[in-house]
C-alpha cells in the first residue's frame, strides 16, 4: 500500500465515526476512505495492495518567507478532469518559487518542493 500525505485526514465513508487510515476499494467496489475497523471488514480484494495509506502532513512553510503556495495546475477543464479521471490519474503540479514540478494522485494535496517552499493544490476528488 502506497502512502499518501494530505493536510486534513477525512471521516470515514462507511461509519462516518472515525478518521480514515486508508483510500481502498470496497468489496463492492467503488474506492473509499475507510476507518481501521471498517478496512478489517470492507476493504476488496486487493485493496491492500493497491490503495493508499493515509498521512496527516502539516504543510511547512517558505524556508525565510513564512509562507505557503499554491501550486500551478493545468486548467482544470472538462477534458483535462476526464483524462485525470480514466487515463492517468495523475497530474503535474508546478513549484511557483522554482518552477520545478511534481507528478501527484489526484487526490494529493500537497508536497514539498526540493526549493523548500510548500506547495498546495486543490484535491480532485
Amino acid at each position: 500500500m502506497k502512502t499518501t500525505y494530505l493536510a486534513t485526514i477525512p471521516q470515514c465513508d462507511i461509519c462516518h465515526n472515525h478518521l480514515a487510515v486508508c483510500d481502498a476499494p470496497t468489496k463492492s467496489g467503488p474506492w473509499a476512505y475507510m476507518c481501521s475497523a471498517c478496512r478489517t471488514t470492507h476493504i476488496g480484494p486487493g485493496g491492500q495492495h493497491i490503495g493508499f495509506a493515509l498521512v496527516r502532513k502539516e504543510p511547512p512553510t517558505v524556508s525565510g518567507t513564512g509562507q505557503t503556495v499554491a501550486g500551478i495546475e493545468p486548467a482544470l477543464t472538462p477534458e483535462y478532469l476526464e483524462s485525470l479521471m480514466f487515463e492517468t490519474c495523475d497530474r503535474e503540479v508546478e513549484c511557483p518559487v522554482c518552477g520545478g514540478s511534481r507528478t501527484l494522485e489526484i487526490d494529493e494535496t500537497c508536497f514539498e518542493c526540493e526549493c523548500g517552499a510548500h506547495v498546495t493544490c486543490s484535491p480532485l476528488m
